[in-house]
């Protein structure tokens, strides 16, 4: 049985590399913010499509034929209301001017969940408590309005060229706290939202997150003892607290917060080829090496 059609909208870290690792044979767009993408984005003859999702004169440009989408923007607007508004405006005018674009796959983030210590399943009842993850949850909520979404809540995604070990050789200041972080390979990540692609039977939401939630300290510590990671003379590892925004408990200095990855492990049986940190790390270091 042939595949969808993928549409993405957002081509960004995570967008091109699920457009890498889409089979050749499927067919694909993807939509971009400028004419003329990063040079790795184009594979299998994909040419962009200027989508602007705040601009609706940008919004014609999507194509009108049956495709599975793949929205992996984050929100636009800072203010709740502002977002849910632009959010209805916009389910509004895809389902009736782009009806055959009726299935989803919503980029989500663990970050809906309230910073209270404690196990976050996909089907706990809870309120965000800080703006990022309240646009997150509303989002998720209106779109599946207007579509018929799969929600993924992906960790902090890494990867090649987007980890914890560039901000430490540019000597900017790393996360700390000893709040444990849950992440996701940007590879298991694509792999996850084509298997929600392939599967309508698929649980609604997902976290996607791997089997070793750490803090920012143990991953540096680990890099630098198992030299994978060699700081230059002269550098230094430095922390940063997160802001507290006025009136909000966001990043609560909670040492329990933990998000349950049982449901992909468990029902959806997907197999990490990423387990943890470590093997993640591990990869993209070595093909540093062997580059």
């Amino acid at each position: 049985m042939p595949l969808p059609t993928v549409g993405i909208l957002g081509m960004g870290y995570l967008g091109r590399q699920l457009l890498n690792q889409l089979p050749g044979e499927q067919f694909c767009w993807g939509t971009s913010q400028q004419q003329t993408p990063e040079t790795n984005f184009v594979k299998k003859s994909v040419s962009p499509i200027v989508f602007k999702w705040e601009s609706p004169s940008s919004w014609f440009n999507l194509p009108n034929e049956p495709a599975t989408l793949v929205l992996t923007i984050p929100p636009i607007f800072k203010e709740v209301q502002k977002e849910v508004e632009r959010l209805h405006d916009w389910g509004q005018w895809m389902n009736r001017e782009r009806p055959q674009l009726r299935k989803m796959v919503y980029i989500s983030s663990t970050g809906v969940y309230p910073s209270e210590n404690g196990t976050w399943r996909e089907n706990d009842v809870f309120e965000p408590d800080h703006t990022a993850g309240k646009l997150r949850f509303e989002t998720e909520k209106i779109l599946n309005q207007y579509f018929q979404t799969h929600v993924v809540r992906p960790g902090g995604i890494y990867g090649p060229d987007r980890h914890i070990g560039q901000r430490l050789l540019k000597q900017k200041p790393v996360p700390g706290g000893e709040r444990p972080v849950h992440r996701i390979h940007v590879a298991d990540l694509a792999n996850i939202v084509q298997h929600l692609i392939a599967k309508d039977s698929s649980p609604q939401i997902v976290n996607a997150v791997d089997k070793n939630p750490a803090t920012s300290n143990e991953v540096v510590t680990w890099l630098l003892q198992s030299d994978l990671l060699k700081l230059p003379p002269g550098l230094s590892v430095s922390y940063q607290n997160r802001a507290i925004k006025s009136g909000e408990v966001r990043y609560k200095a909670t040492k329990a917060r933990f998000i349950s990855n049982q449901l992909l492990l468990q029902e959806i049986k997907y197999h990490l080829q990423f387990p943890t940190y470590r093997e993640g790390f591990a990869s993209i270091f070595q093909s540093k090496i062997k580059s």
